[in-house]
């Protein structure tokens, strides 16, 4: 695992005021012991950035106005709080939006503190890079020139995302180099999702859904059972439970979005909406135990058959934007607030830590944690530790405008990526040790951490070896052979609740390769 260092400590005592200013300015990001005159320099930092968003802001307002006005938000238009004007988003369709409120004046009146020069643990963590990974931060990926990073996904070795304008990237060296892989998609089409499964990539464009068999080096439209795409409906999210794929339309059902389901890997598609409302617009879907839930604006709907049909809970018929959760605990990002139920949706208790009335998020179940984006004002990465029954800012790492302005998550192994307004972050898991990080090389099996089962994808060359789990005492609890490249789901069964040593034995010499760790719940 390589973790980057992106803070230095420096000496300042023979820089001179001026001197000191501009370096900061020049992008060096040096810190001095004077904390005064290091807030002065974050607050011109942050008030450039902001500069620069609002030029590029008004550059855009007049294109947007003419393709999307729905999607144009009031946010910040000026430096002096309270002063509202239409800024769209960073990029047309992008989930970044500058809000009023308490983002101005996070911007403009609290600067944000990290002076890690004069606290001594601060400085421990930034002058010794493995001990970053081991008290865990958010960690810069991509280069600059990609921003707005809408949708992450991976897959046989590959790093993919889509950062607008340039439709769908893709990295086979952890993030550090990326390149366009977009040959056989509509030229100018807007790019607003990419998927990975079974070998195969889907990506959503205003031009309907596209497919590629060979990593991205070329695509074809694949559209069978979907509905016509356009920039009022598109496939804004995929979702994968074991081999059914959802893809998630921006439509209300009755307009022809919500959900459609395939078991093929994006050749066929069929409808997923029967039992839901035709008022519904579909945020989130994800598997708790082996139920199916889908946030929807008008409601939370439970699926026992993959989304074939939905069943309405009529106890949680409130605005939901995100949901996760096992078989005991369902979480939610709703219009009341963050609120999380013991008794299957039947009753709610609402978590302390979190917005109270959110109007937009996402949350993600990975490393034992419930991990979330607050998508309106205030516009935040938060983690909760206790099983969603509190939140709490998580932004360490994240870096200018970056810090208010995220869009998007994406679990992979032993790594949690977070997609935001101008970069590609990671975040190390706990379940994994250092060393074993080190040891990880696809296949890996994922999320590290699962109730009913886990998925691995297999390289062509590992088909036909077998996956097998020791437990703390070192007996094998399991042995599963893979029998395809692609994606394989491995079911739980009666394997007890624990932590698991995964390795994968050698189809030809019956060698052990480690994968990591694993916890079942």
């Amino acid at each position: 695992m390589r973790v980057r260092r992106h803070h230095r400590h420096r000496e300042h005592s023979k820089l001179g005021p001026l001197d000191h200013h501009r370096e900061l300015l020049s992008g060096s990001r040096a810190f001095g012991n004077r904390q005064g005159q290091i807030a002065e320099s974050a607050v011109a930092i942050q008030r450039g950035l902001l500069a620069v968003a609002i030029v590029s802001a008004q550059f855009f307002t007049a294109i947007m106005r003419k393709r999307a006005p729905d999607e144009i938000r009031h946010g910040c238009h000026g430096q002096e709080e309270g002063q509202q004007g239409p800024v769209p988003h960073a990029a047309h369709g992008a989930n970044v939006m500058w809000g009023i409120g308490s983002a101005c004046r996070r911007l403009f009146s609290q600067p944000i503190e990290r002076n890690h020069d004069t606290d001594p643990h601060h400085r421990d963590l930034f002058d010794n890079p493995a001990r970053v990974a081991r008290h865990g931060q958010w960690n810069i990926l991509n280069p600059p020139r990609y921003q707005a990073v809408k949708s992450v996904t991976s897959g046989a070795g590959a790093l993919y995302m889509v950062p607008y304008p340039s439709g769908v990237v893709k990295s086979t060296d952890g993030g550090n180099i990326w390149n366009p892989v977009n040959t056989g998609l509509p030229a100018g089409t807007t790019v607003h999702s990419v998927h990975f499964v079974n070998g195969t990539l889907l990506c959503g464009t205003e031009s309907g859904v596209y497919r590629s068999t060979n990593g991205g080096t070329s695509w074809a439209i694949s559209n069978a059972g979907l509905p016509s795409a356009n920039s009022g409906n598109y496939a804004k999210k995929f979702f994968q439970f074991g081999t059914t794929t959802l893809a998630v339309y921006t439509a209300t059902i009755g307009g022809g979005g919500g959900i459609f389901r395939s078991t093929d890997g994006g050749v066929q598609w069929f409808g997923g909406n029967n039992g839901l409302a035709a008022n519904m617009v579909v945020n989130q879907a994800a598997q708790a135990g082996s139920l199916l839930y889908a946030a929807t604006t008008a409601g939370l709907a439970s699926s026992n058959n993959l989304a074939v049909t939905w069943n309405q809970i009529a106890t949680a018929n409130f605005a939901c934007y995100g949901v996760q959760g096992t078989a005991s605990r369902l979480v939610v990002v709703s219009a009341l607030g963050y609120r999380y139920s013991t008794t299957g949706g039947s009753s709610w208790t609402n978590s302390t830590g979190a917005p109270g009335a959110p109007s937009g998020g996402e949350l993600i179940l990975y490393d034992g944690k419930y991990w979330a984006i607050n998508t309106a004002s205030p516009m935040d990465v938060l983690r909760s530790t206790d099983n969603g029954a509190s939140f709490s800012v998580y932004e360490t790492g994240l870096q200018g405008a970056d810090v208010i302005s995220q869009n998007t998550f994406h679990a992979s192994g032993n790594s949690l990526y977070l997609g935001c307004f101008s970069n590609l972050y990671s975040h190390a898991g706990t379940t994994l040790g250092l060393d074993d990080a080190q040891l990880i090389a696809f296949p890996v099996p994922y999320p590290s951490l699962f109730t009913d089962g886990f998925s691995i994808e297999l390289m062509a060359e590992h088909a036909g070896s077998a996956l097998v789990l020791f437990d703390a005492t070192g007996r094998e609890a399991m042995r599963r052979p893979l029998s395809s490249a692609g994606l394989n789901w491995i079911e739980r069964g009666d394997l007890r609740a624990g932590t698991y040593h995964a390795a994968l034995s050698d189809r030809n010499t019956g060698d052990l390769r480690p994968l990591g760790k694993l916890v079942a719940q």
